[in-house]
């Protein structure tokens, strides 16, 4: 039924799942020129507020908007005394369902909205098959999002809604355990530093878990003992910890195989590094502790450093594989990070290559002419066969990046001191005017203010 009613007896529906209806002030222009070209949905008062001592004698001839309430606002706003509606006989979870399709599919809603949508329609007896039915989201869509609100910090979620995040950028989060740990790096999502913030508690993660499983391997046939107790050995290994990772693991294991079983081994941990040894040689003296506690400290610095120029390797390396060229501007930066590599770019590194183009085996070498596999040589050509139609300044730009990037490149010296490279700057800067942003990490890596780096003079 069709009817005009005063916009003084409509109400804002309390379960809207759109918090904020957004600008209305073109809606509310045309709306004053025009008048309202399409009906609100509304319903009678107590459908839509049930509760203790609501009834419909009390609250007659009051309506409930469902689907309608920007126009609603805007009709207020140009004036309006009525605005004309549909009256119609809906359940609870009716209501909320029209309403969450409804902002789905003219006004897309925030993901923290749409989970509270869809939270409200399990609530009122929902399944996530019922909702994927009635909204058009699958299933999946449906879990992932109301996952939200039970996994992360409501006010730091409605905070982070402004700063134009994709759903993925939540799940990222989802792979770190810790919660402390997965709240610190959620205060960066949407900023520069969230990859970088992510990726490193990942690491870090990946890392504990590798210490741990290397811990209860040791713990099968050695004894620990504290660093003081570590004397000169007869025979001794190590295990980096500061790069724990799974090859480490299945280290350990050969080594716990290896053992003589007649034999009493002890392991001790120190400056990131775990030394498995037995006994029987005199006490280093005060000086070989020192020179071998030095070592230990420059074999950990430097692992750190290569661990932070790694991580900002694949960050380099993943915006270049996703990289595409669409404005005029952009085109003609191309162009000149092209013409730099030709004339002042190194040599290709395959490794490089390689990882920008998913290539798994290695390239053969281009003296073995019967061997397995393409050459380097071959590659290229036939990427460049394959796009000699559209050749591109996509291509073009992974082109340049492959010539100009070094996979192990950093900036410090043999005694982990800070050291200027002039061609990672010069890369940096190259990628940084097409888009790229440096996280303060690589900033700090490539200026030298990184903590990492030696700072007092070394002998």
């Amino acid at each position: 039924m069709y009817t005009e009613i005063s916009v003084d007896k409509i109400h804002p529906h309390p379960r809207n799942p759109r918090k904020n209806l957004g600008d209305l002030t073109e809606l509310t222009e045309s709306i004053r020129v025009n008048g309202i070209m399409q009906n609100l949905t509304v319903v009678p008062w107590p459908a839509a507020n049930w509760g203790e001592g609501i009834t419909a004698e009390l609250y007659e001839d009051q309506y409930t908007v469902v689907i309608g309430h920007r126009r609603l606002a805007a009709a207020k706003e140009a004036g309006l005394v009525t605005v004309p509606c549909a009256i119609v006989e809906m359940d609870e979870k009716t209501q909320v369902g029209a309403m969450l399709l409804e902002n789905i599919q003219r006004s897309d809603l925030t993901l923290l909205e749409q989970a509270d949508g869809f939270q409200m329609m399990i609530d009122l007896g929902e399944s996530a098959k019922s909702i994927s039915r009635k909204t058009g989201f699958s299933e999946a869509t449906v879990r992932r999002r109301v996952k939200l609100l039970k996994e992360l910090d409501r006010e730091m979620l409605q905070e982070t809604q402004e700063r134009l995040i994709s759903l993925e950028d939540y799940e990222k989060l989802y792979k770190i355990k810790n919660r402390e740990k997965r709240a610190q790096a959620f205060r960066a999502i949407g900023t520069r530093n969230f990859e970088w913030k992510v990726s490193t508690e990942i690491n870090r993660q990946e890392r504990e878990e590798c210490v741990a499983k290397i811990m209860e391997i040791l713990a099968r046939f050695a004894t620990e003992e504290s660093a003081e107790a570590y004397q000169k050995t007869r025979k001794a290994w190590e295990l980096s910890l500061w790069t724990a990772s799974e090859n480490d693991v299945a280290k350990a294991e050969e080594l716990s195989k290896e053992f003589d079983a007649n034999e009493k081994y002890y392991y001790t941990m120190q400056f990131s590094a775990v030394h498995i040894y037995t006994k029987g040689m005199r006490p280093q003296s005060e000086a070989e502790k020192e020179i071998e506690a030095q070592k230990k400290e420059r074999k950990a610095r430097q692992a750190r450093i290569a661990d932070a120029f790694a991580q900002a390797y694949e960050l380099r390396l993943e915006f270049v594989r996703n990289f595409r060229a669409t404005k005029g501007r952009e085109l003609g930066l191309v162009e000149k990070m092209a013409a730099y590599a030709l004339l002042r770019g190194h040599h290709v590194d395959s490794y490089v290559m390689r990882d920008l183009f998913d290539v798994e085996k290695p390239f053969r070498e281009s003296w073995r002419t019967n061997g397995e596999g393409e050459t380097m040589d071959e590659f290229s050509e036939r990427l460049l066969a394959d796009g000699i139609g559209n050749l591109n300044a996509n291509l073009l730009f992974a082109a340049a990046y492959v010539r100009m990037e070094d996979k192990k490149a950093t900036c410090r010296d043999y005694n982990n001191r800070y050291e200027p490279n002039k061609a990672l700057s010069r890369l940096y800067g190259h990628l940084t005017a097409v888009g790229y942003e440096m996280s303060s990490e690589e900033v700090a890596l490539v200026d030298g203010t990184h903590e990492a780096y030696v700072r007092e003079n070394v002998e």
